[in-house]
């Protein structure tokens, strides 16, 4: 111990000596050392502050998202809050990893998409509540603020903690955004979720409905996804049987009936609400996807009826020697469906609300949920809740744009029109 403590002690002396054997710098030399490694290490920051954005741009990421993700996932979990009411404990346990396989048909069980579920009712024992939500159109960001802001997931963004809730969305998941496939997956994370705890499984539910984008091909895919996507050939494989995307959107069905409300992406026409009405390739595949049928219809809003459709009305205006307006001949549609279907309520997506809110017409019947979630219709948040004790929409909790933000540039008026045309 004696000599390992002197020979470093001598190691020390003889350190000592060297140093003060070299000459002093100048102040002035010593100033531009520092310089020198200033503008260094400023020119390595703004060389990687470039390939960071190369690299988003060739991969499709948007910078700001990604830093809020990283944020999201470091960010130190404050204090755990008592439970409240219709909420699940956080459970400080891993997340479940969901692990599909290549081949979809291996994945039947998960994607089966709840057919019990396609007609529910005297549910309200079992459930609270159903949050329905409209088109997302590729916007994953904006579409796990809504979950947020409506209790779903948590601050996180990454963890169910509602119970007794059944999420309802209505299509159009696909196209104008960038990260469609994306949503689809975020939701599996979900569904997994509640599949892995028997105890949210068996109080919570998440129901998909078809929407005309996702019956689309390539047309309004985002250019960065079709790109990242393998192009053409890639994003037809993606919608192809043999793919679990498109598997699982073929296990999608095209309405769906919770207690008393319907829930589809454009309407149901009166003309085809027989919805348990043997299928029928022949006559009704063109009266489901067609452009009257329930995926693609602008019947049920106004302000997007085609010239054909104003001239029907003054036709039947000129027969009832009655005038009719836009608006009073779409709520005689709605009525004639929810009477023969026997609901209280439609709830559509499809149709962007200028102002950004979820609109309530025709005395309660029709409900449009369309408030332009993603970017492309303006970033506004949005959704419904129904009390299924009540059967209601509770005035405190019904969630009107929630919250938009107004610091993003919405889609012109003027252009609206034109959109929902391709919509």
């Amino acid at each position: 111990m004696t000599i390992l403590t002197f020979s470093a002690r001598q190691g020390d002396e003889e350190n000592s000596l060297k140093k003060a054997a070299k000459p002093a710098q100048s102040p002035s030399h010593q100033s531009n050392k520092r310089r020198y490694i200033t503008l260094r290490c400023s020119l390595i920051f703004i060389f990687l502050v470039l390939c960071l954005l190369a690299l988003c741009q060739a991969f499709n990421l948007n910078i700001i998202n990604s830093v809020h993700d990283i944020l999201s996932f470091v960010r130190v979990k404050p204090k755990e809050a008592k439970e409240t009411p219709g909420q699940v404990e956080n459970k400080k346990v891993p997340l479940p990893k969901l692990q599909l396989e290549k081949n979809p048909k291996e994945n039947k069980k998960f994607f089966q998409n709840y057919p019990e579920a396609y007609v529910m009712k005297g549910i309200s024992q079992k459930y609270d509540r159903i949050i329905a939500i409209g088109d997302l159109h590729g916007d994953l960001r904006q579409f796990r603020k809504i979950l947020s802001l409506c209790g779903v997931v948590d601050k996180n963004l990454r963890r169910w903690i509602t119970n007794r809730t059944i999420l309802v969305q209505t299509g159009d998941i696909f196209d104008r955004g960038s990260q469609s496939v994306e949503i689809l997956e975020y939701f599996w994370d979900l569904r997994h979720q509640l599949q892995a705890d028997p105890e949210l499984s068996e109080h919570n539910l998440i129901l998909h409905t078809l929407g005309n984008h996702e019956h689309l091909k390539y047309h309004y895919v985002n250019d960065n996804e079709l790109y990242k996507r393998g192009g053409e050939e890639g994003w037809k494989n993606i919608l192809s049987l043999s793919h679990n995307v498109g598997y699982f959107l073929r296990q999608t069905p095209i309405a769906r009936i919770v207690e008393s409300s319907l829930f589809v992406h454009a309407g149901i026409h009166p003309e085809i609400s027989l919805l348990r009405e043997k299928y029928s390739p022949d006559n009704n595949v063109l009266l489901l996807t067609g452009e009257n049928g329930p995926i693609w219809t602008r019947y049920f809003e106004s302000k997007f009826y085609t010239e054909r459709m104003v001239e029907d009305i003054s036709d039947l205006s000129e027969t009832n020697k009655k005038s009719v307006s836009n608006e009073e001949y779409m709520c005689q549609l709605v009525e004639q469906t929810v009477q023969k279907l026997g609901v209280s309520r439609m709830i559509i997506g499809h149709n962007p609300q200028s102002d950004g809110k979820v609109n309530v017409r025709c005395n309660g019947q029709l409900i449009s949920i369309d408030v332009g979630i993603s970017a492309f219709y303006g970033n506004n948040l949005g959704a419904i809740e129904i009390d299924l004790k009540t059967d209601n929409i509770p005035k405190k909790k019904k969630i009107t744009a929630l919250k938009t933000d107004k610091s993003k540039k919405k889609t012109p008026q003027k252009n609206l029109n034109k959109i929902s045309q391709q919509n």
